[in-house]
């Protein structure tokens, strides 16, 4: 018998509770130690029958391997021989594991269905303290997606249940969530005076990410004060911290770079700030990490480059910034209240066109330069032939502006209707129109043209005024994502109402009536009761 199976069989001797124990207190030191008595469990389990413990061991399982896959499919063990018979502790922990894993994946819908299973077995079991886990995790996913004033709102409570309970690592980590909303707040003094609070707690967890977290946010919290020294000793101390670990938290070490770019920024160290900022978008892209959070850095990147005059580079950033704005709308579609984008996507796109525009025109300029340097007579012979051109031109274009003319107005040519109808479907497909700027002149820009021509076009093509053209996408769109997303259907009508572009609930709920027939909260009544 080979060594492994003569220390398993001589663990499943032991009695469960030993084996828990044993499992947990051995899993921050060796995994692979640690995973021996979840593995001896689960055979004692199997071979008793006792479906609660085989559950346990199966969940101790997930706890012991760092492949996401491989954690899942033992949750998903848990959660398949529990769902008919739920016991104190299962599924309602791995619903919970599930959760928190989808949403630092920032499968947002995903996770708050597998919240809502988690809160029923909670509920069933009556398991107070995974009620409280699991009002915790809610409120992180409202940090996330930037509702922060109702996320501090859940943790105050978190923390208060934590304290009377004397759960020291549950209380240190909603105090960190909880000062990681102040910071999101711009109340640095506030946030400041919990970490103090916090930081010699998490001594006592023992746990490092924990301790980290804390350490980045004193880090926040002093820059927003122009601490910057301070500031910077916390990340630079961070950073050692770090170096040790051959596991890290990414978005720990994203800020953290983040941070330092902004501090070298405001002391005008201007190289090295670029080198961190630089870091950050080649950790997020490498790592597939996309979080609110990282818009500043490009935002920072864009204005760095075009202080500078430097076009390509600016452009460069103006592109990465169009494709995270990509990801992060089809991730935090209809959970996310508005974000404060300096560069949104409309304007992104129109600063690029206009660098585009710039480097069209350098190029030209240059081309000029040499065809005068090389022969001022060509020079002189082609201004000469452009001139006879233009006034050839202009006087077509009198003739054809004439001719078009009609009762009904200006005609507009085959071309130019197919440029703005594929404009308009374009626009249709993203979510330009969820924009409360959005308007005729937006459109209009957007779609390089003028107001008229985009006027016409909707009246003639899409047989309606472009107000109710505007209304059909904003409203069509809604209904959509209201059929699709649960959760969704919680929310406020001036939380829809603000989803959609409209910044007054009751101008929102009127336009809703006339599109459906029915108020927004008679419709969910209705459809969702």
């Amino acid at each position: 018998m080979k060594k492994d199976e003569k220390q398993l069989k001589s663990f499943r001797e032991n009695n469960y509770e030993y084996l828990e124990e044993s499992f947990w207190r051995l899993r921050l030191d060796s995994i692979e130690k640690a995973k021996k008595y979840a593995q001896a469990h689960l055979i004692k389990a199997k071979r008793e029958d006792k479906i609660a413990k085989i559950a346990d061991a199966y969940f101790m399982l997930a706890y012991s391997t760092t492949s996401r896959d491989e954690s899942t499919i033992y949750l998903d063990s848990v959660i398949s021989i529990t769902k008919d018979d739920i016991n104190f502790k299962q599924p309602a922990s791995a619903h919970i594991i599930k959760a928190n894993d989808l949403g630092s994946l920032g499968r947002y819908k995903e996770a708050f269905i597998e919240l809502d299973r988690a809160n029923f077995c909670a509920n069933t079991s009556g398991n107070t303290e995974q009620l409280y886990t699991i009002k915790y995790l809610i409120a992180r996913l409202k940090t996330d997606v930037g509702d922060y004033e109702s996320s501090s709102e859940i943790l105050k409570d978190v923390i208060l249940h934590f304290e009377i309970e004397n759960d020291i690592r549950g209380r240190v980590l909603a105090l960190w969530a909880y000062a990681k909303n102040l910071n999101a707040l711009k109340k640095p003094d506030s946030a400041t005076t919990i970490i103090k609070k916090a930081i010699p707690l998490s001594f006592k967890t023992f746990d490092s990410v924990v301790y980290d977290r804390l350490l980045l946010s004193s880090a926040i919290s002093n820059y927003q004060k122009k601490d910057y020294k301070p500031s910077l000793d916390s990340i630079i101390k961070l950073n050692g911290i770090n170096r040790k670990k051959l596991n890290y938290d990414i978005g720990t070490n994203v800020l953290m770079h983040l941070y330092k770019g902004k501090i070298y920024l405001e002391e005008d160290k201007d190289e090295l700030a670029i080198k961190e900022l630089e870091k950050v978008d080649s950790i997020s892209f490498a790592k597939a990490y996309f979080n609110v959070s990282i818009r500043e850095n490009y935002e920072l990147l864009i204005n760095y480059y075009k202080e500078k005059k430097e076009t390509e580079n600016q452009l460069y950033y103006i592109d990465k910034l169009l494709e995270i704005d990509s990801i992060l709308d089809k991730r935090f579609a209809f959970l996310t209240l508005s974000i404060n984008k300096k560069y949104t996507t409309p304007n992104l796109l129109l600063e690029k066109e206009k660098i585009i525009e710039s480097l069209r025109k350098n190029d030209s300029n240059r081309e000029i330069s040499l065809v005068i340097l090389s022969s001022f007579c060509v020079l002189l012979l082609l201004a000469l032939f452009r001139n006879y051109r233009k006034k050839k031109t202009d006087k077509k274009s009198i003739h054809k502006s004439i001719a078009r003319k009609s009762e009904r107005g200006y005609i507009i040519d085959r071309e130019t209707t197919k440029r703005i109808l594929d404009g308009l479907l374009k626009v249709e497909k993203s979510d330009l129109f969820l924009n409360k700027d959005f308007n005729l002149t937006f459109l209009a820009k957007t779609l390089h043209t003028n107001t008229s021509y985009i006027s016409k076009i909707i009246n003639e093509h899409k047989q309606k005024t472009f107000k109710q053209y505007l209304i059909d996408l904003r409203i069509s769109f809604l209904i959509k994502k209201l059929e699709e997303n649960p959760i969704i259907r919680k929310h406020s009508i001036e939380a829809l109402a603000e989803s959609v572009g409209y910044v007054n609930a009751s101008s929102f709920t009127r336009i809703f009536k006339n599109y459906t027939g029915v108020s927004p909260s008679e419709y969910l009544k209705k459809n969702y009761p």
